[in-house]
Protein backbone atom coordinates (compact mmCIF):
# COMPACT_ATOMS: atom_id res chain seq x y z
CA UNK A 1 0.00 0.00 0.00
CA UNK A 2 2.88 2.37 0.80
CA UNK A 3 4.15 2.08 -3.14
CA UNK A 4 0.56 2.52 -4.03
CA UNK A 5 0.34 5.78 -2.47
CA UNK A 6 3.99 6.93 -3.51
CA UNK A 7 3.00 6.27 -7.03
CA UNK A 8 0.48 8.68 -7.19
CA UNK A 9 2.91 11.39 -6.97
CA UNK A 10 4.56 9.43 -10.38
CA UNK A 11 3.12 12.36 -12.94
CA UNK A 12 4.28 14.97 -10.58
CA UNK A 13 7.99 13.77 -10.44
CA UNK A 14 8.14 13.39 -14.21
CA UNK A 15 6.82 17.13 -14.78
CA UNK A 16 9.69 18.59 -12.42
CA UNK A 17 12.47 15.84 -14.59
CA UNK A 18 11.59 17.86 -17.34
CA UNK A 19 12.72 21.06 -16.20
CA UNK A 20 15.95 22.49 -17.94
CA UNK A 21 19.34 21.57 -15.89
CA UNK A 22 17.90 21.08 -12.20
CA UNK A 23 14.90 19.17 -13.13
CA UNK A 24 17.00 15.70 -12.29
CA UNK A 25 17.35 16.86 -9.06
CA UNK A 26 13.78 18.02 -8.32
CA UNK A 27 12.51 15.06 -9.34
CA UNK A 28 14.32 12.97 -7.17
CA UNK A 29 13.62 15.43 -4.51
CA UNK A 30 9.69 14.97 -5.04
CA UNK A 31 10.29 11.35 -5.08
CA UNK A 32 11.80 11.47 -1.57
CA UNK A 33 9.30 14.00 -0.27
CA UNK A 34 6.01 11.73 -1.94
CA UNK A 35 7.99 8.45 -0.46
CA UNK A 36 8.25 9.96 3.18
CA UNK A 37 5.16 11.48 3.30
CA UNK A 38 2.96 8.84 2.10
CA UNK A 39 4.41 5.82 4.90
CA UNK A 40 1.46 7.03 7.35
CA UNK A 41 -1.06 6.74 5.17
CA UNK A 42 -0.43 3.90 2.94
CA UNK A 43 0.49 1.89 6.80
CA UNK A 44 -2.42 2.91 8.21
CA UNK A 45 -4.31 1.88 5.24
CA UNK A 46 -2.66 -1.72 4.87
CA UNK A 47 -3.21 -1.93 8.90
CA UNK A 48 -7.10 -1.68 8.27
CA UNK A 49 -7.07 -3.99 5.43
CA UNK A 50 -4.81 -6.70 7.63
CA UNK A 51 -7.11 -5.57 10.50
CA UNK A 52 -10.49 -6.76 9.28
CA UNK A 53 -8.89 -10.00 7.85
CA UNK A 54 -7.40 -10.69 11.39
CA UNK A 55 -10.83 -9.81 12.95
CA UNK A 56 -12.46 -12.79 10.82
CA UNK A 57 -9.92 -15.34 11.71
CA UNK A 58 -8.35 -14.15 15.30
CA UNK A 59 -10.46 -11.24 17.04
CA UNK A 60 -7.91 -10.82 19.39
CA UNK A 61 -5.46 -9.53 16.98
CA UNK A 62 -7.93 -7.41 14.69
CA UNK A 63 -9.36 -5.72 16.77
CA UNK A 64 -6.24 -3.91 18.08
CA UNK A 65 -5.36 -3.39 14.33
CA UNK A 66 -8.75 -2.02 13.37
CA UNK A 67 -8.51 0.46 16.71
CA UNK A 68 -5.14 1.99 15.59
CA UNK A 69 -6.74 1.86 11.77
CA UNK A 70 -9.51 4.26 13.70
CA UNK A 71 -7.68 6.37 15.86
CA UNK A 72 -4.79 6.95 12.64
CA UNK A 73 -7.85 7.89 10.55
CA UNK A 74 -9.37 10.00 13.67
CA UNK A 75 -5.91 11.99 13.23
CA UNK A 76 -6.10 12.67 9.40
CA UNK A 77 -9.96 14.51 10.09
CA UNK A 78 -8.92 16.00 12.68
CA UNK A 79 -5.66 17.34 10.80
CA UNK A 80 -7.72 17.91 8.23
CA UNK A 81 -10.28 20.28 9.96
CA UNK A 82 -7.81 21.94 12.29
CA UNK A 83 -5.90 23.29 9.26
CA UNK A 84 -9.10 24.67 7.37
CA UNK A 85 -9.86 26.43 10.47
CA UNK A 86 -6.47 27.62 10.34
CA UNK A 87 -6.65 28.83 6.81
CA UNK A 88 -9.65 30.61 7.02
CA UNK A 89 -8.36 33.43 8.81
CA UNK A 90 -6.78 36.24 6.72
CA UNK A 91 -2.74 36.92 7.33
CA UNK A 92 -1.61 40.04 7.84
CA UNK A 93 1.12 40.88 5.02
CA UNK A 94 3.45 43.86 6.19
CA UNK A 95 4.62 45.98 2.81
CA UNK A 96 8.15 47.57 3.35
CA UNK A 97 8.50 50.37 0.67
CA UNK A 98 12.02 50.91 -0.34
CA UNK A 99 13.21 54.50 0.37
CA UNK A 100 14.49 55.49 -3.21
CA UNK A 101 14.72 59.40 -1.70
CA UNK A 102 16.84 59.05 1.07
CA UNK A 103 19.41 56.91 -1.30
CA UNK A 104 19.13 59.32 -4.49
CA UNK A 105 19.89 62.46 -1.96
CA UNK A 106 22.90 60.39 -0.83
CA UNK A 107 24.19 59.59 -4.17
CA UNK A 108 23.47 63.44 -5.39
CA UNK A 109 25.49 64.76 -2.21
CA UNK A 110 28.13 62.48 -3.00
Amino acid sequence: MWFAFSRLFGPLEVAADCIACVGPCLGDSIAAIACSVSCLPGCACALGVIGIVWVVMRPAVGIPLILFFILVLAGFVGYKFYRKSQGGEAREVEVVEPKVEEENAAAEEA
